[in-house]
Parts: C-alpha cells; structure tokens; sequence
C-alpha cells in the first residue's frame, strides 16, 4: 500500500470512529506533532518567551529518529513542528519539509521569520500546497517589534513580501502564509494597524493570540529596554472581546481571514471539529504530540499534562491509554476532562468553563431572576453571544448566532421568549433556530413575519430550583451589510427584549 493510500484509510477510519463515538480506536491520529529543536536565533529571547528559563535550551534533534513512529506518522494528513525553538535553525529541516510533502502529506511549522532567506523561500514555494506556515511578528511598528525582540523589522517584513511574491509567480496564487499577533498590553493598540500591514503584504490569514495562562518564572527583565512582566500583560476578557469585535469588522472590510485563537469558535479546537457531530473538542481523537526531546507525550496543544514516556511505553500503548480514554467518555458525554481542567489552563473550552462558573457564582450570590427584561436586569444575566442594548422601543438585545443567558427555573414548567427579526427576506424566508438548556436541545422555533413573536419552550421536569444556561441558537444568522445598503457588519439573528419562565 503506497502512502498516500495509508494516509485516506486512516482518515476515513479515525472519521468513522469519531462518527461512532468510540473511545479504543483503531485509527491513528490525523495530525502529528514533533519538535526538532530548543535553539533559537533570537538570543537573548523575545521577551514574552515563557520558557527562557525553563530549560528547554535542547540542540537539534537528528531527525531519523522519527522513523520510528512511522506507523503513526505516514498515517496522519499533517506533520507539524512544535518546536520551543526556532525551527529554521535546523540543520535538516529541509529534509524533513521535502520528505513530508513528497509522501503527499502536509507539513506545517511557526517561525519568527527572520531566517526566511531568498534561498529558503525558493524552495519551500516549490513545496506548494504540501506546506503551510505561520510568521509571528507581534507588532505593526519597528519600536514594538525591537521592544518585543530586538531585531530589525524590516528584514522579516522584506522575507515575507518575498516569499509571497516568489509562491505568486509560481503558483498563480497567495501562499498557504499566516502571520500571528500575540494581542498583549504593550501591543494592544497596534492591532487595527497590524492587519492593514498584513493586508499590504497580501497575506491572507491572520492570527490574533493570547498569552498563555501559565505561571511565570524568573527571567531576564528589561532585555530590549521595555519592561515586560508576563502577568501584566495579560489582558482581562473584557479587552479581549472589544479587540476581537473591532478587528472581526475591520478584516471584512480588508478581505482577511482572521482566526482569534482566545475564542472557542475560532481555536485550534474547531479546527479539528466534524460537521454533525457533537463532541466539542476532537483532540483526543485526532492529535498527537510526541515531545523527542523529552520523549514525553500529550494530547493536546494547550496541556502540559503528559499521557506517557516513550521511553516507558509504545505510541500504541499511549493513544488507547486509560488516560485519555477517559478523557474521550468524559467528551462525549459533553463535560470537560479532568485532565484538561488540571492541565489546560489556557484552553479556550477551560476558560470558557471558568467563566461560566465564576459569572453563575456571582449571580447566584445576587438571586439570579426567572425573568429577564432587557435594559433592566438583563446586564448581569447575558452571557456570550449578545449585541449591545437599543432602544426601539421597547429595549432590546440582539443575538448573534448563539447567545447564553443565565436563568433561575424553581417550579416553572416553560421558558417563553419575546422576540422579533427585521431580516430582510422574512416575507418568504422562515428564520429556524433551537433552544438550549445546559447545552441540551429543548424545541425548535420559526419566525415567519416581522412582528413580535412569543417563542415557548417546555421545561424538563428534573429542572427545579436551579440556575441554568439558556442557549438562543440561530440557524441561519445574518449580516446586514451583506444583503442591504447598511453598513452593519454584525452577525445578527433575532431581537429579545423579554426572556422568562412560568
């Protein structure tokens, strides 16, 4: 069996098993990830560089010491490195790009970029569609770059205007090229200004990222002469959503991909996610890190909980280990891990959790309401997913394509909805959407006309006297800029100005 016919058996099993929902699988993992080396060419390193001090100063791995997780690694679509370091620094990272995309699979990596040479960039355009990368740059100003890393920044920026010039002429198209921004408070203000720079070097994709939230160890300070204190410079989640919404209208307007790594919809997760199934993270199914460095292994690119040594046990052993088959059941059975919330602090599914409960404590301390009434007490009860308060009158909020509210249910037996929808083609288009509890699917509702509707749910009896997650779910969101002469870039489904049980 030639290897690309072993890459599609096994991705059309591991989506078979995910389909059946099974824990023990057969298949392998359809990404693997490697790390090649813990040497950096940014020395001293980049100031946000959690693991300057954490030892992970390790040389170049020889690279033939992959072969032997072959079984797994000629079984996956894509190879990515994950290296501490700087990937270009790698003797035979060639090799290893050239070997990947040979044998039909895809081979992804992080860089810095400032190693990008004409020479590099030739060959790996030739490399095409077998290749992606991202370039993290963090900065849309010389000052900041140099304040961050204390290199020159317009020599990565002249590296990536050559590499998309050198892939245009041969391939007729942009790259498969992302460049990434840590969103931190010494460059919150250049993000507006970074995704225009993006947009002038014709670099589709965007990532916009998030500090880790791990614990910061002693490191040199003051490296480039800007003080920078990991901590600090994590911003809180209210920042995070204002950067995310002025940055979602601007990349409309610019024609950018954006990805925001901070928010689950955009992360790493649903990235791996399979339409019509409804298991919110597939990592356990379809990820692998193998850490050579350390021989340790993990499921999962935001957890530092390892699920075993190779050195102790074969990759077999680890894929269908207890661990994180365990962490399977827990999946499907919609609840986050244990593992993942000892051990994923800055997974976007554990923050989420975290809020969720921290927001439901402080509302239970307040007597949390079974009846909503937008722009009376409606501040403290709406979660995610909600649009800012207007007057029409009466006040109302609207949803987006999902929007969570918290409510009180003691001995009501329905939760009822006021809502309507100036959608555009609601004379012969019907709006469709569901209701959520606790994430649990309780009724369908339409909306036929433009007046005010009065949607009505029944309520599961084992609902008494508890504060729950009511989720609005919009089937077909719309954006009014796309189908009116509004300016309005805002995913919008249906206005409520009343949520409450009886």
């Amino acid at each position: 069996m030639n290897a690309n016919s072993l890459v599609k058996e096994n991705t059309e099993l591991n989506l078979e098993e995910i389909r059946a929902a099974k824990t023990n699988l057969k298949s392998k993992p359809v990404q693997f990830n490697i790390d090649l080396t813990g040497r950096c060419n940014i020395n001293p390193p980049c100031v946000f560089c959690s693991l300057k001090s954490d030892g992970y100063q390790y040389n170049a791995i020889d690279i033939s010491a992959v072969d032997k997780y072959l079984p797994f690694l000629s079984r996956c679509e894509r190879v990515a490195d994950c290296s501490f370091g700087e990937p270009l620094t790698h003797p035979d990272f060639l090799k290893l790009v050239q070997k990947v995309a040979e044998n039909g699979q895809i081979f992804t990596f992080a860089t810095n970029g400032l190693l990008l040479t004409k020479k590099l960039a030739d060959i790996l355009a030739e490399a095409g569609e077998n290749i992606g990368f991202s370039i993290s740059i963090n900065a849309a100003t010389s000052a900041t770059y140099y304040n961050l890393t204390g290199q020159n920044f317009d020599k990565v920026i002249a590296n990536i205007r050559y590499f998309v010039s050198k892939y245009r002429d041969k391939w007729g198209h942009n790259p498969p090229l992302a460049v990434s921004f840590i969103v931190m408070r010494v460059n919150r203000e250049e993000v507006a200004d970074f995704l225009k720079l993006a947009h002038y070097l014709e670099v589709k994709n965007i990532n916009l990222r998030h500090l880790f939230n791990i614990p910061d160890g002693s490191r040199p300070r003051n490296d480039f002469g800007y003080k920078f204190i990991y901590n600090d410079e994590m911003l809180t989640p209210e920042e995070y959503d204002s950067i995310s919404k002025s940055s979602k209208i601007l990349a409309q307007e610019l024609g950018l991909n954006l990805i925001i790594h901070w928010e689950p919809a955009d992360s790493e997760i649903n990235n791996l996610s399979v339409p019509g199934v409804n298991i919110t993270c597939l990592f356990p199914w379809k990820f692998l890190f193998v850490q050579e460095h350390s021989k340790n292994v993990y499921m999962c690119c935001y957890s530092n909980a390892m699920l075993g040594s190779v050195n102790n046990n074969s990759l077999e052993q680890i894929w269908n280990s207890n661990t994180i088959i365990k962490a399977r059941k827990s999946l499907i059975a919609g609840k986050i891990p244990e593992i993942c919330k000892m051990h994923g602090l800055s997974c976007p599914l554990v923050l989420k959790d975290k809020n969720k409960t921290a927001i439901e404590s402080v509302i239970a301390v307040k007597e949390l309401t079974s009846d909503i009434v937008m722009g009376e007490n409606d501040s403290e009860q709406c979660a995610e997913g909600w649009h800012d308060l207007e007057y029409f009158p009466p006040k109302v909020r609207w949803t987006s394509g999902k929007a969570e509210v918290l409510l009180r249910i003691s001995n009501q037996r329905s939760i009822k909805v006021n809502a309507l929808t100036y959608y555009p083609a609601i004379s012969h288009e019907t709006m469709t959407g569901h209701l959520e509890i606790d994430d649990l699917t309780i009724g369908d509702f339409k909306i036929a006309n433009s007046e005010w509707n009065i949607l009505k749910f029944g309520i599961p009896a084992q609902l008494v006297d508890k504060i729950v997650k009511i989720t609005i779910v919009i089937h077909d969101p719309w954006i009014p800029a796309k189908i009116t002469s509004s300016s309005d870039q805002r995913e919008l489904g249906i206005a409520v100005n009343r949520i409450w049980a009886e």
